[in-house]
């Protein structure tokens, strides 16, 4: 058939390879050469970087998705991620829908798989946050150096 996908086992064969390669961090190896590839043809925008969550229902859940936004007891993912200056993901992290945008800072910062240079005053680094103080006070403490902004409540977007 062709455009068909190439057969490479069967689908549990192939999910024990996948997590034969994320458990040998494959996958992150994969991310990291492609952003320093990246950093050397077009270079990171480290100065202003933007981080935020996105919820999304489990597309197997059923009636386990609720149409209430609100409900903690919902199914589905949230993705938190943060981009460089230009778009580029540099930071992933996922956890359950309901888990607060807060607690998911810290592991976003830390899955940057390249290192980050350290902010100077020639070379000063922003994060864009939602209007969270405790999001705020976590970058500050992760990211030393690193100017962490929100928009205000009722600004236009």
């Amino acid at each position: 058939m062709e455009g068909a996908a190439p057969r490479l086992g069967s689908g549990s064969s192939a999910h024990r390879y996948f997590q034969q390669w994320q458990q040998a961090g494959v996958f992150e190896q994969l991310w990291a050469s492609g952003l320093l590839e990246y950093d050397d043809r077009q270079r990171i925008e480290w100065k202003w970087q933007s981080m935020d969550g996105a919820m999304v229902k489990a597309p197997l859940g059923g009636g386990k998705n609720r149409a209430n936004p609100t409900d903690r007891a919902k199914g589905g993912t949230k993705r938190s991620l943060l981009v460089e200056g230009a778009g580029v993901p540099i930071g992933l992290s996922i956890d359950g829908a309901n888990v607060h945008d807060k607690w998911l800072v810290e592991p976003t910062l830390a899955s940057t798989p390249i290192e980050r240079p350290y902010p100077t005053l020639s070379n000063p680094q922003h994060i864009c946050l939602d209007k969270d103080t405790t999001t705020r006070t976590l970058v500050s403490w992760w990211c030393s150096g690193i100017t962490s902004l929100t928009s205000r409540r009722g600004a236009r977007k």
